[in-house]
């Protein structure tokens, strides 16, 4: 395996380590927007914005690698909660946030975790 495909494979592996810790925090950021913890919240969701970035722009990179063990990501499928979710952020909506993460965010990162199990 060259050194490129090498790298693609070890970025999806540690992705696949890395989305459990993503939706554990997913729980606890719901968790305080839904118990008006606003503040416990918000202290965790820059965090998780930068790891949601990271992983959009992590599974962008390497497809190639994703076809060859029929990985099945589809990150367009997150855009419109994303993109919602930042409109209730502007709009300082954390009960939308948290139904986004919950309903929309969370499962979709567990079907993602899935589909790196093929990796294994």
């Amino acid at each position: 395996m060259d050194e490129t495909k090498q790298l693609m494979l070890e970025t999806l592996h540690e992705m696949k380590a890395y989305i459990p810790k993503v939706m554990e925090a997913i729980h606890g950021i719901v968790q305080n927007f839904q118990t008006e913890k606003e503040q416990d919240g918000i202290t965790v969701f820059g965090p998780f914005t930068e790891g949601m970035q990271w992983m959009l722009q992590a599974l962008s990179l390497t497809v190639p690698i994703q076809q060859e063990f029929d990985i099945e990501i589809a990150i367009h499928e997150i855009d419109e909660p994303l993109q919602e979710m930042l409109d209730g952020w502007e709009n300082g909506d954390y009960i939308l946030i948290s139904d986004l993460l919950e309903y929309e965010i969370y499962p979709t990162l567990s079907k993602w975790s899935e589909e790196l199990q093929k990796l294994s």
